[in-house]
């Protein structure tokens, strides 16, 4: 099994801490940084090689992983020069990727079953998989719905419900 770790990103919402740290690299506590906790969960997952796209302060995230032995990975790296967006860096890589692959954000932290996702992509045939979860918004304010200029309808703090994306996808 391969993974993709998407991890080229500037981080901007982290700042002032991305300046100098690429995202997946900020520690979570005082021992691990979130690409460290990521690959050993697909180590455990039974994935035996990972992809990672870096280009924001890419060198200190190839310094850091290097080849993967430590997690039991073979990790290879492909270098944004410029931002290429979200599927981007997979257009770049294609010719050396498997069949099927799982695909996510390098700043994920999540108990989901990388191997779950990746098998029931495997078994569904779709060529896309999110996983997704559920999430419920509550919304403070009485919502108005209008037909041009006449109100047509009242709900006082109403709650919407979605589906939103994980950053965790299988890809084939």
């Amino acid at each position: 099994m391969h993974a993709v770790i998407l991890a080229g990103g500037k981080g901007v919402r982290l700042r002032p801490y991305t300046t100098a740290l690429p995202k997946p690299l900020v520690p979570i506590g005082d021992q691990h940084a979130i690409l460290e906790i990521v690959l050993r969960q697909l180590a455990a997952a039974g994935f035996t090689g990972c992809t990672i796209a870096i280009g924001h302060l890419g060198q200190i995230i190839r310094a850091y992983v290097g080849d993967g032995e430590r997690w039991g990975l073979t990790i290879d790296y492909s270098t944004e020069e410029s931002p290429l967006g979200t599927i981007g860096p997979l257009l770049t890589m294609r010719d050396r990727l498997p069949e099927s692959f799982l695909v996510m954000n390098g700043d994920i932290l999540t108990d989901l079953d990388y191997a779950d996702v990746l098998t029931q992509h495997r078994t569904s045939g779709a060529p896309l998989t999110i996983a997704t979860y559920a999430r419920k918004v509550h919304i403070d304010f009485g919502v108005l719905t209008t037909d041009d200029t006449k109100v047509v309808g009242f709900t006082e703090k109403p709650s919407m419900d979605y589906r939103v994306s994980m950053g965790v996808y299988g890809l084939s």
